[in-house]
């Protein structure tokens, strides 16, 4: 009986396994995510049916459930009348979404300085997260999917101080941690490093320190020096990230700091 390529190219016993408990849909799913994250297939690269048909070796119907699984997630984008392609977030889309997530993150501030005073069980959460992180820089393979979701975590409990659904809503549909791995490897051609993923955990703990520390301008230089550390070239452009800072010299104007 022939082997199944999915299964020899990302190791037979951990695919085999996922097998078991998951559909085809899954597995193809999962493998395409991890050619997505390693860089295999590359923002902007069209997803072709039969040609993923053949180097997976299995059937159209199944690799076009997943490739639709895929654009509800974010990882692809379905192109009216061309393809499916790999997403792309082009450098002038990050820089506005970074501006806008530190609008919502510097706004934050000051609830999330009040509520330590009270339920602090997501201080434990997020330095969870970031022990769950640094297990996954410390593994002999980098697990982007498994960074990328415990990333979104940590940020996602910071904000969840907020109590606003809108605010919330609306800072979810940011994406910020995948949109800022997609302008990367779209940026670069090549995926985050863990040197650059290492940096990220460093600055999760300062953050989560300043937030213990219960100092507002220390939390707002912790996040401001986590959105604006340069993670990809920068244009000749210096305004989205002076007015981050502006932002937050207006937050400590108004704190008294």
């Amino acid at each position: 009986m022939a082997q199944n390529p999915v299964l020899d190219k990302h190791g037979s016993e951990q695919l085999a396994q996922l097998m078991v408990s998951t559909s085809l849909v899954d597995v193809i799913a999962h493998k395409m995510r991890e050619n997505i994250h390693n860089g295999v297939y590359v923002p902007g690269q069209k997803l072709i049916v039969r040609e993923i048909e053949e180097e997976m070796n299995v059937s159209q119907t199944p690799i076009k459930e997943a490739l639709y699984r895929l654009v509800a997630e974010g990882y692809v984008e379905a192109i009216p009348r061309k393809s499916m392609v790999v997403r792309r977030v082009t450098y002038e889309q990050y820089v506005q979404n970074m501006e806008l997530r530190a609008m919502f993150e510097l706004f934050a501030i000051p609830v999330v300085v009040e509520a330590r005073g009270g339920d602090s069980s997501f201080m434990d959460e997020m330095d969870e997260d970031i022990r769950v992180m640094q297990g996954v820089l410390d593994a002999p393979d980098l697990d982007y999917r498994g960074w990328l979701e415990h990333d979104g975590n940590f940020h996602k409990r910071y904000m969840k101080m907020v109590n606003n659904q809108e605010h919330l809503k609306m800072y979810a549909e940011l994406k910020a941690n995948r949109n800022s791995y997609f302008a990367f490897l779209d940026n670069t051609k090549h995926p985050l490093t863990k040197e650059h993923l290492r940096k990220d955990n460093v600055e999760h703990r300062q953050i989560l320190e300043a937030i213990r520390s219960g100092s507002a301008a220390d939390i707002t230089d912790a996040i401001v020096g986590h959105i604006t550390r340069p993670r990809i070239p920068r244009k000749n452009d210096p305004q989205p990230w002076l007015r981050i800072e502006q932002m937050a010299r207006l937050l400590k104007l108004g704190a008294g700091k």
